[in-house]
């Protein structure tokens, strides 16, 4: 006599992936054979549910500075960490909009720095003076 063989007979168990509710904030777990995946409610994202779409670009960082907006490139909501890039504010430029175009032009003689649009900054000069830095 053999134990654990039957012939034309399988002894396999389903394991409910679920029942750790590995789903976060209020994600709907689904399970699936050998697997689960989480159905996230609105405003969460991630293979957990464990990403807020408010933090910028969906991460945990926000890596624009200077209110520059988030472009998350991967349309993959279950990407945990997406290629992202920065749309700079007015006047703002770098690859994480780091760089205020006002500081490094340096108006004179109580010129003004504008900031516009297209990653440029210009100086608004008083009447006497003139020039790309009011010199």
């Amino acid at each position: 006599m053999r134990f654990g063989f039957m012939p034309n007979f399988s002894c396999e168990e389903n394991i409910d992936e679920c029942s750790s509710s590995p789903c976060a904030n209020g994600g709907i777990c689904k399970d699936l054979i050998n697997g689960y995946e989480c159905n996230c409610t609105n405003n969460y994202i991630g293979s957990h549910c464990s990403m807020s779409l408010d933090e910028t670009c969906f991460g945990h960082l926000k890596p624009c500075q200077n209110n520059g907006k988030c472009i998350r490139k991967s349309l993959n909501l279950y990407v945990d960490n997406p290629e992202t890039e920065c749309q700079c504010q007015d006047g703002y430029s770098g690859q994480r909009c780091e760089i205020d175009l006002c500081l490094k032009l340096s108006c004179q003689h109580d010129g003004t720095c504008q900031r516009l649009p297209n990653r440029v900054a210009k100086c608004l000069c008083t009447k006497q003076w003139h020039g790309d830095t009011c010199q």
